[in-house]
């Protein structure tokens, strides 16, 4: 039986020294051959090369990416540098997602404000009065952990869609960052997630735990006796699980939809081609009032 194959975009491969898998190029739709084999090393003159010929995908045979997946979408794993537009940076940083997120439409300038807004929230979180730092730790750095950069880019997107609105003014992208951060630490088995154990609990169509929705609500409990923290940001905690849509404010349901597109490209593994099929299918998701509205604006945004 022929293989069948997966495109990842070449910016995965510059955390790696050796290659984990066998690398190959699409010549065409039946047709791949092979460019660097599994442990062969693999570095950012050998990953320049082919971006400079506007190659920005490998592919992985089907059952390598299933293999692999866990590392690939590992964002912060520890490596010496990478290469990003040219650029040797350091890890970890959010370089990597900033980079997929602009080919998505979000500008420079926009990645640079969230990426400094929520470093500065993570800072404060974990030495402000909030008692959030034995949980801070594990989110920012734990080995195999998912939810950190899942939350960053949802603050990314999240702010992609709030600067369509009128109201999308910087503190109020500030209060979406900030809940996209703690909307995840309400419950510590979470930051022992992967990301397939993470995605399998974010499938909207078949219905979203219980217990989840339970869980955001007590955390939102929680951080109402935090008077630093916004009350916009505790109705976003609170809704962000809870699809009574009429119910949302227009903030909220920006914030629920940014979440959904996320975890929706984590699900196509970051494909832009794939991009116009997951806003079809959250069409079927959002169909009126204040969320439709928000994804009509990501859809204009993106």
């Amino acid at each position: 039986m022929a293989n069948s194959y997966t495109a990842v975009r070449t910016v995965f491969f510059n955390k790696f020294e050796k290659s984990p898998c066998d690398l190959y190029l699409k010549l065409s739709d039946d047709k791949y051959v092979k460019i660097l084999n599994k442990n062969d090393d693999i570095n950012s003159n050998f990953i320049e090369k082919y971006v400079l010929k506007k190659i920005f995908e490998f592919f992985l045979t089907s059952k390598d990416f299933s293999e692999c997946q866990d590392q690939l979408f590992d964002f912060h794993s520890n490596v010496r540098e990478i290469l990003v537009n040219g650029k040797k940076v350091q890890l970890p940083q959010h370089d990597g997602m900033n980079e997929i997120m602009e080919g998505l439409g979000v500008s420079e300038r926009q990645t640079k404000q969230i990426n400094n807004m929520s470093n500065q929230i993570v800072q404060e979180l974990n030495t402000g009065d909030t008692n959030f730092s034995n949980l801070i730790g594990k989110f920012t750095s734990d080995s195999g952990r998912f939810l950190y950069d899942h939350s960053y880019l949802t603050a990314m997107i999240s702010c992609l869609i709030a600067s369509e609105n009128e109201w999308g003014t910087t503190p109020n992208k500030e209060k979406l960052c900030l809940a996209s951060i703690l909307h995840e630490l309400g419950d510590e088995d979470q930051l022992k997630l992967k990301t397939q154990d993470h995605l399998s609990r974010q499938n909207l169509l078949n219905g979203y735990p219980e217990f989840q929705r339970k869980t955001n609500q007590k955390l939102a409990d929680k951080l109402k006796s935090i008077g630093s923290i916004p009350l916009d940001v505790i109705s976003i905690i609170e809704g962000s699980h809870n699809y009574s849509f009429s119910q949302l404010s227009p903030m909220t349901c920006c914030f629920v939809v940014g979440h959904q597109f996320v975890v929706e490209l984590y699900a196509e593994k970051f494909t832009p081609d794939k991009v116009p099929e997951i806003l079809e299918r959250m069409k079927t998701i959002f169909t009126e009032g204040n969320p439709a509205k928000q994804l009509d604006l990501l859809v204009k945004a993106v």
